[in-house]
């Protein structure tokens, strides 16, 4: 995996370690995630009040200090999202006006009957969105549909543009276009906002660096990023949440056409060889919290060292999520940050000259130098994915 960054500066290659990135990262996080948004009412979480963001201080805010215990209900693009009581697991309750005037949808017309979506079952209707409303899936089986009636899957690069077009729109409480969606309209605005709301809701809840590149996710794969590494193709919708070996539906024991290399288990993050398909929920997709175990990372602890030290601290266990956070994070930098380019840790020239800790973490210290100073162009665009929900 592409896991750190160079940059060459008057002919020498400065390396930055991934593993202070990550620090790097939650320090920006640790920094707004606490601020009260101003000028706006949040809501207070209930099904008569639910949340009502619109800006990403608002997510990353509603996240980190109203997301937990109890249930929380979210209003997204019309739709009535219940976080459970226990745990972060989302669903879609049906709209929301039927709520307000006292109420209970009836199953039909929730997202999955109400239930809770996985990941792998996201990813299959990006595949094929028919399956969203098991009306129109039975009428499909029973031959009661023409071709003019199937939604066209997610999971093209154009699919993908609209279906990352419209969740910006869901976080930022703006209008959804139907002349954009067209007429599988429905569908996107049912199954779309509980996908919104578990990527930068429950996900940050539990992992704050999550926040930011969940965003990071949707400019890649709004640009058709290619990704070619772990067994995938592309940053597609699908491939965003699950392996596309996992997605048929094939035994469990049925062997990969190549083995991967995965933790041993959710808890064990020592790493191992998987080689069958019932093994790739240790792997799941591109996003870093869709495996199994994802949200369970550690802290990337930042902590400013003593004066004349420029070693961290503390350390912290460096694990395959934290591999797949960098792989998004490095990605998303060269493309942000002109004269950076992601590189392996296992592939790096003898030559370069390895930034030092404080360099990394706290690039605003210190005297300026041209080093120090591409530091803080990568400070400053995270700082930026942070502050908008805008695409980047």
């Amino acid at each position: 995996m592409q896991t750190d960054i160079g940059f060459v500066i008057e002919g020498q290659l400065h390396t930055v370690d991934g593993k202070d990135l990550l620090r790097l990262l939650q320090r920006c996080t640790a920094a707004l995630q606490n601020r009260v948004p101003t000028g706006q009412d949040l809501g207070k979480g209930t099904s008569q009040e639910p949340f009502r963001l619109t800006s990403a201080q608002a997510w990353l805010y509603c996240a980190r200090a109203k997301f937990k215990g109890g249930n929380k209900y979210v209003a997204v693009a019309g739709r009535m999202i219940e976080k459970q009581d226990k745990g972060f697991y989302v669903s879609d309750q049906g709209p929301v006006w039927q709520h307000k005037e006292g109420y209970s949808p009836a199953k039909s017309v929730k997202a999955l009957g109400g239930g809770d979506p996985t990941y792998p079952t996201l990813a299959k209707l990006a595949q094929d969105p028919i399956n969203l409303f098991p009306a129109t899936a039975a009428a499909r089986s029973e031959g009661r549909l023409d071709s003019r009636s199937l939604a066209p899957a997610w999971n093209d690069v154009a699919g993908t543009d609209k279906a990352v077009a419209a969740m910006r729109a869901m976080l930022k409480g703006t209008e959804l276009s139907r002349s954009d969606l067209g007429r599988h309209y429905a569908r996107m605005q049912t199954i779309l906002p509980v996908l919104t709301v578990a990527m930068f809701l429950s996900e940050p809840a539990r992992n704050g660096r999550a926040f930011a590149i969940n965003l990071m996710l949707l400019d890649l794969a709004a640009h058709g990023e290619a990704f070619t590494e772990h067994g995938f193709n592309r940053f597609t919708l699908d491939q965003m949440l699950w392996h596309p070996d996992g997605l048929d539906d094939c035994a469990t024991g049925d062997l990969l056409a190549r083995p991967l290399r995965a933790p041993r288990s959710k808890n064990d993050r020592t790493f191992d060889q998987i080689r069958t398909k019932g093994q790739l929920h240790l792997v799941g997709g591109i996003m870093p919290a869709s495996p199994t175990g994802g949200a369970l990372s550690t802290e990337a602890v930042a902590e400013r060292p003593a004066s004349g030290q420029t070693l961290a601290p503390r350390d912290y266990r460096f694990d395959f999520i934290h591999m797949k956070e960098l792989s998004v994070l490095t990605r998303w930098l060269q493309r942000q940050v002109p004269g950076c380019r992601s590189l392996s840790r296992f592939r790096l020239r003898r030559n370069e000259q390895a930034l030092d800790y404080n360099s990394i973490v706290f690039p605003e210290d210190g005297k300026t130098s041209p080093v120090r100073q591409k530091m803080r162009e990568i400070k400053t665009a995270i700082e930026r994915r942070l502050a908008s929900l805008d695409a980047l």
